[in-house]
């Protein structure tokens, strides 16, 4: 910042930390972290870069995720702090587009990275877990497990030039006869994610429902608690 005589182009904030827990299991903690990492660091370096980033007409982008309108079981932590880093994202936009900041909020679908992998110490729900009162319940994490490693994601290089190509364009486009920035700040990434986010608004929610409990054996785990209810002690 000092070489650069306190102007600032571009403050990327990519740092993402997610628990695999039911939101009744997460420790304060656990919550604690994931709003830290996820939303609160976004928001406190914003505001102390802000100045900087006015003065040269910066850009902001933010790291979001498909799972911030997607709710995914045991990732409600991850999933809601992501929701809210979008809506800040857009007041970030409305209250700083004035001045020539430009943002965007590249909302992730699945990348090939060891983000999505889940240690085998967390495929078991704690022993107090209203999760853990069916025998071998941890089958539902291993599903989870499953349905996030199974399918090939794109490349992080092939994500990361596709988010600086976005970031190039916009600052391109902004900069023809000195326009600022008038569009959604949110930018889908790989392409495949704006499918996935019409799809989940479009599917009624009892269908989505259905799917997610063949995916993750919910349905097994819960039809099998209503059958024990009276002889599980809560």
């Amino acid at each position: 910042m000092v070489k650069t005589n306190n102007k600032l182009d571009l403050l990327y904030h990519n740092a993402g930390v997610s628990f695999t827990k039911s939101v009744i299991d997460l420790t304060t903690d656990e919550l604690l972290k994931s709003y830290n990492v996820n939303l609160f660091a976004p928001m406190k370096l914003t505001k102390i870069f802000s100045k900087s980033l006015i003065k040269n007409k910066g850009t902001i982008c933010f790291t979001s995720s498909v799972a911030s309108f997607v709710p995914l079981p045991f990732t409600g932590a991850y999933c809601s702090s992501k929701a809210a880093l979008n809506q800040y994202a857009n007041n970030v936009s409305l209250e700083l587009g004035g001045f020539g900041v430009k943002v965007l909020n590249f909302i992730t679908g699945l990348i090939d990275t060891k983000f999505v992998d889940i240690k085998e110490d967390d495929l078991k729900f704690p022993a107090n877990s209203v999760f853990a009162t069916v025998p071998e319940s941890s089958y539902v994490l291993r599903n989870k497990a499953k349905a996030q490693t199974g399918k090939k994601g794109q490349s992080p290089s092939d994500y990361a030039k596709s988010c600086v190509a976005s970031i190039v364009k916009l600052n391109r486009d902004c900069s023809k006869n000195d326009k600022k920035q008038t569009g959604s700040v949110h930018f889908y990434k790989p392409f495949q994610t704006i499918i996935i986010y019409i799809a989940y608004w479009l599917l009624p929610t009892s269908l989505f429902r259905a799917v997610v409990y063949k995916t993750y054996g919910l349905d097994d785990f819960f039809q099998t608690f209503d059958e024990e209810r009276n002889s599980i002690k809560l």
